[in-house]
């Protein structure tokens, strides 16, 4: 005799359940913090939000949490050989996403469900640190850009980022931004606001205003 024990009360129950096991996996795998220096650590304009990456917790709401969870899983799927390679500059780690070794093509993938008209200047920078740490490890780059997939509608773009300072700027940049950040977390020393546009879309604005 089959027991059926799904009145009302009991579904939302399970449910409820179920959910808070969801929005604490999800929380924990968006908010897992990496060890060492990343390129994505110092790609923000913004100092504050630079130092915030590698000391604070994300304000971002249960809703954003799961569109980067998603957008994070999306980015597991390998394109090339060289998917998620890792190389290392002076201390700072660039995992490139996918390099197109015939070709020499370096680029980023980005799942989003809004395709932007130009790519935000962390992507760009992002481009450009993993293009100067690659030439300083000897691996030929002909062009790179940012890839760009619509997982709502399945649409798709590619953006070029063009590189106009030398190989040689960019790792000095790479430098100064990676003392200045080990200093900061050394102290423990907030810096600055940037305030501008980027504010909007920081998911660390509520710390940084309150």
């Amino acid at each position: 005799m089959s027991v059926d024990i799904w009145g009302y009360n009991e579904v939302n129950r399970a449910k409820s359940v179920i959910d808070e096991y969801f929005y604490t996996a999800v929380a924990r795998a968006v908010n897992n913090k990496r060890a060492g220096v990343h390129v994505t650590d110092l790609v923000s304009e913004c100092e504050r939000k630079r130092f915030y990456i590698k000391t604070a917790t994300p304000t971002s709401d249960i809703t954003s949490h799961i569109y980067m969870w998603i957008g994070s899983l999306l980015h597991t799927t390998p394109l090339t050989q060289y998917h998620e390679t890792t190389y290392e500059y002076n201390g700072v780690i660039a995992t490139i996403d996918e390099y197109d070794e015939k070709n020499g093509i370096l680029f980023d993938k980005k799942f989003v469900r809004n395709i932007p008209v130009n790519p935000p200047e962390e992507y760009v920078n992002q481009l450009r640190y993993y293009y100067a740490i690659m030439h300083h490890n000897r691996i030929p780059v002909k062009g790179c850009g940012i890839y760009y997939f619509n997982y709502m509608t399945l649409e798709s773009k590619f953006v070029p980022v063009h590189i106009t300072q030398s190989v040689s700027d960019i790792l000095k940049e790479i430098d100064e931004r990676k003392e200045s950040l080990l200093r900061h977390i050394d102290k423990m020393n907030t810096p600055d606001r940037n305030v501008g546009e980027r504010c909007k879309r920081c998911y660390f604005s509520s710390k940084c205003f309150q």
